[in-house]
């Protein structure tokens, strides 16, 4: 890559773009910001930035474009991040309504049934479109392999990172590793206790977590989302043996 082309920064909500934004700016310009304070959002940029959008031809050609995004192994993880950074909490059957997301039409017995629904309806068939000729950037890495999130970073940009903006990483990072490893213990290990009919309890698992688990059990498969509407009345997921019921 050469310096020749100014860059732009490519994300949909909840994938941490205004955090690459911050990084560059930091990385390139005499910004007289402590970093251990600092949020993403307060650093003004200068950079194109393409949100909630793919970018044109013209875009890519004119632009090193990078793509931050979390992979379809992860493609409900953005969701969480998204509503926690502007709700401060995640929906739920109680405060769904602020939420504004598409309503299910079919009639729901009580507000359990419908929150479940809706939500499930809402994101199953969710994919993650990587966009053409840009350089991608799997924001998984950064909770899992820092190191190799950086040298990726440092590809793109050509140059090694300072330790200011180091710190600002691992900063960021830290800050939303709780929020990751509940989603990674979700959706693999309870997934996983599920699939092999093992018995796990879920009483402490919120509600909007449980659809998520919901949808990946689904997987794209229509038989499964059937079933799932069929059999799902706005009872309460207390342990496995009752998500493996609805799908049995």
């Amino acid at each position: 890559m050469t310096n020749s082309k100014p860059l732009a920064v490519v994300w949909t909500p909840g994938c941490f773009g205004h955090f690459i934004l911050g990084i560059i700016e930091l990385q390139k310009n005499n910004i007289k910001y402590h970093v251990n304070e600092i949020s993403s959002h307060d650093i003004p940029s200068s950079i194109k930035q393409i949100h909630n959008r793919e970018p044109t031809q013209e875009e890519t050609t004119t632009h090193h474009a990078i793509f931050s995004y979390f992979p379809n192994s992860h493609r409900f993880l953005p969701k969480i991040f998204h509503y926690i950074k502007f709700f401060n909490e995640l929906p739920s059957y109680e405060n769904f309504p602020k939420f504004n997301i598409k309503e299910l039409s079919n009639k729901c017995k009580n507000k359990r049934e419908h929150f479940y629904k809706t939500i499930v309806t809402h994101i199953w068939l969710n994919k993650v479109n990587e966009p053409k000729n840009v350089y991608k950037l799997n924001m998984t890495e950064l909770f899992l392999n820092t190191d190799k999130f950086i040298v990726t970073l440092e590809n793109i940009l050509q140059e090694k990172l300072l330790d200011r903006t180091k710190v600002f990483i691992e900063n960021k990072k830290q800050l939303n590793l709780p929020i990751f490893q509940q989603y990674e213990n979700l959706i693999y290990k309870t997934k996983n206790y599920v699939l092999n009919n093992k018995e796990k309890n879920l009483e402490n698992v919120e509600d909007y977590f449980k659809c998520l688990l919901l949808a990946d059990i689904i997987d794209y498969k229509q038989e499964m989302y059937t079933k799932f509407l069929k059999n799902y009345n706005g009872q309460e997921l207390t342990t496995t043996s009752d998500v493996n019921k609805i799908f049995s």
